[in-house]
C-alpha cells in the first residue's frame, strides 16, 4: 500500500546537515519508501544546470512536447540536485549538466546512485569527449547529449528512458 501526502513549501525546505526533515522524508525513511505522487502517467523530470537559460530552454522543450506529459523540476547544482532527490517523490529522469560549481555532475551522480539505483540519469553538456564519456559511465550515468540539446534528440531519447519504463 502507498501513501502521498501534501506536504507545505515551509516543511519541504526544512533540511538539518544536508538532510531533508520533512514529515513526508521522515515518514518514507522509516517505511522504506517514498511515495510516487505521478498516478496520471505524468513523467518527472529534474533539470540540473547552473545555467538558467539551458534550464529554461529544456523546460521548454518539454511544455511543447505532444508525446507525453512531463512535470519539470529544476535544480542549480549537484548539491541540490542530490537534495531534491533525496527529499521528492521518485523522478523518471533525471537531466545533468557536468561542468557546475561546487558538486559537478559526476560526483552528483555517484551521490544519487546512493539513493537512486535506478533512475535514468543523462549528462547534457559540452564536454562528450570520450574520456568524458567513459567517467559519466563510471559515474552510473545513462547518457550524454551535446550542448545545445536539439529538442528531437532530447525527446526520443527521454521517450526511450523515461516513458517506455512505465
Amino acid at each position: 500500500m502507498t501513501f502521498g501526502m501534501q506536504v507545505q513549501p515551509q516543511e519541504r525546505d526544512r533540511r538539518i546537515g544536508g538532510q531533508c526533515h520533512s514529515r513526508r522524508c521522515t515518514l518514507s525513511r522509516r517505511e522504506g519508501r517514498i511515495p510516487d505522487m505521478a498516478t496520471d502517467g505524468t513523467k518527472r523530470i529534474l533539470v540540473v544546470d547552473d545555467d538558467i537559460s539551458t534550464r529554461m530552454v529544456v523546460r521548454k522543450i518539454f511544455e511543447n512536447a505532444s508525446s507525453a506529459r512531463f512535470e519539470v523540476h529544476e535544480a542549480v547544482n549537484g548539491a541540490e540536485c542530490v537534495k531534491t532527490v533525496r527529499c521528492q517523490p521518485p523522478f523518471d529522469l533525471i537531466l545533468l549538466d557536468v561542468e557546475m560549481p561546487g558538486m559537478n555532475g559526476f560526483e552528483a551522480c555517484r551521490a544519487l546512485r546512493q539513493i537512486d539505483a535506478a533512475v535514468p540519469v543523462v549528462f547534457v553538456t559540452s564536454h562528450s569527449d570520450l574520456e568524458k564519456r567513459k567517467e559519466g559511465r563510471a559515474a552510473g550515468g545513462s547518457s550524454f547529449l551535446p550542448k545545445p540539446v536539439p529538442p528531437v534528440t532530447l525527446l526520443t531519447l527521454v521517450n526511450k528512458l523515461a516513458v517506455s519504463e512505465s
